[in-house]
């Protein structure tokens, strides 16, 4: 009776065991999720900012505000090389009519530094301070597109001296110019850490969302795809192709040309792609459903600001409308399931790279003795 207990427990404790296991896949008519939870993403650092890196960027937003805010004069003598210069410029061609891309306006250039054409520069040399001057001066053969490669030019252009002026420091002063919230240098290095914070948080969850859908797409196989969904990705993809060399004033063969490929080799790449997003799709469908994820209106309100957030747009509504409510949505439900993956997944430290083992092991041995040992069985 002892012996039918136990084979009875081992049966029961097996049959728990797969459940278990069971609880972990998902299947439908489209695909299977062999597993779902607990799979293995690399952790990442954690968000923790250091004073020396709020130094840092606090020294660079210094730079740039010395940098916006330097000081020019007009000398009574003429520009020279070696001087630095706070130029406004525009190009016209033979019609009179100003040349597309050539208007700049409070440019810093270093006369003799070579970031302009061959000659420009040089036509700049002689010529008064605080004065609007001219010279005509082609583009070269090489230079920038069709249009306006070997084009004669009249340039027109004012210029001031750049002072040299010492860099910024960080005062109570100039955090009023520096920031919008802050008033004093502690309130300004809090804001900084925050802000830090915040960036570094917000690349981990990307990290990990990137991580936790490769993990789950690596896990799910697809039995097959709706009707006609890959053959209609395929035509939105291209679609947006072609979209994209009109935009560039070309037809959709000159801009594959241009790319130096093919129309099939497009089609094979987006076909490979559509066939991913759709496989995510079903993936964040199934588990929806299985994992019973339910989202308001609230949820996705506050999910389509956090992307507006992140996509630097007004609100919530700028993202909708600019996305549209299909693609929005699905943004929000993947987001949802992500992060239901990456709480129940497991944190296993980061692969060392293969080039730092190979180099550990190249290492000699600082014993003496050990090299000696190697020595003799030479």
């Amino acid at each position: 009776m002892r012996k039918i207990t136990i084979i009875t427990a081992v049966v029961l404790a097996a049959v728990l065991m797969m459940t278990g296991c069971g609880s972990s896949t998902a299947s439908n008519d489209y695909i299977e999720i062999k597993q779902y939870k607990g799979l293995e993403i690399e952790k990442v650092d954690d968000a923790a900012v250091t004073d020396d890196e709020v130094d840092q960027y606090i020294e660079s937003k210094l730079e740039t505000f010395s940098q916006e805010n330097v000081k020019t004069s007009v000398p009574k003598r003429k520009i020279k090389k070696g001087d630095t210069i706070m130029l406004n410029c525009k190009a016209t061609g033979e019609d009179g009519k100003v040349i597309e891309g050539t208007e700049l306006k409070d440019y810093q250039l270093t006369i003799g530094s070579g970031a302009f054409f061959e000659g420009w520069e040089d036509s700049c040399i002689g010529k008064p301070f605080g004065k609007e001057f001219k010279f005509d001066l082609k583009f070269p053969d090489d230079y920038g597109t069709e249009e306006i490669m070997g084009k004669n030019a009249t340039w027109t252009v004012t210029a001031e001296l750049v002072e040299k002026s010492d860099a910024a420091k960080l005062t109570d002063k100039t955090v009023g110019k520096l920031s919008e919230k802050s008033k004093t240098v502690e309130e300004y290095r809090k804001e900084v850490k925050d802000l830090l914070t915040e960036q570094k948080e917000k690349t981990n969850q990307n990290t990990l969302q990137t991580e936790i859908w490769e993990a789950v797409m690596d896990q799910t196989e697809v039995k097959k795809y709706p009707d006609g969904e890959v053959e209609k990705k395929v035509k939105e993809y291209k679609a947006s192709y072609e979209q994209m060399a009109q935009q560039y004033g070309m037809s959709y063969e000159d801009f594959l040309k241009q790319a130096q490929t093919t129309d099939e080799e497009v089609t094979k790449q987006i076909e490979e792609e559509a066939k991913k997003t759709l496989k995510r799709d079903m993936i964040t469908e199934l588990l929806l459903e299985k994992l019973k994820i339910k989202i308001s209106d609230d949820d996705y309100k506050a999910k389509y600001d956090e992307f507006a957030k992140l996509y630097s747009m007004e609100n919530g509504d700028a993202f909708l409308e600019a996305a549209g409510k299909d693609t929005a949505e699905k943004m929000v439900q993947e987001a949802y399931v992500a992060d239901w993956l990456i709480d129940n997944a497991k944190m296993v430290e980061p692969k060392k790279e293969e080039s730092d083992a190979g180099a550990a092991a190249g290492e000699e041995s600082s014993n003496p003795d050990d090299k000696a040992a190697g020595d003799s069985q030479k």
